[in-house]
């Protein structure tokens, strides 16, 4: 099997690592990139994931879609003692956690 093909980036272009390092570092709330950046959120998230699978909007009987972002119905910005209820998150697809948050984004004023 060949390996993969290399693709020309432009020098003045930022590796997609940079990129993320990037947002992470100037643009990502700082209590958020703590929040998410802990154990006890990554074991909490996987166990979310096990559980319930598909995504809690989307799916139905006819057309399963697997959910894989852990979403805050209440912000932990607002209230941090919520962050960890299982009653305040929900399962996601990638599609539907995009639209929720740039929902959200637009009443905050982002």
């Amino acid at each position: 099997m060949p390996k993969r093909i290399p693709t020309l980036r432009p020098a003045w272009m930022p590796t997609p690592a940079a990129r993320h390092t990037d947002y992470n570092r100037n643009r990502r709330d700082p209590v958020l990139l703590e929040l998410y950046g802990t154990s006890r959120w990554k074991r909490f998230r996987s166990r979310i994931r096990a559980e319930r699978i598909l995504c809690e909007r989307c799916s139905t009987r006819e057309r399963p879609v697997v959910g894989v972002e852990v979403h805050h119905k209440i912000d932990p910005r607002v209230n941090m003692e919520l962050a960890f209820e299982e009653t305040n998150v929900e399962l996601l697809c990638k599609s539907c956690h995009s639209s929720e948050t740039a929902k959200n984004a637009t009443r905050r004023g982002q």
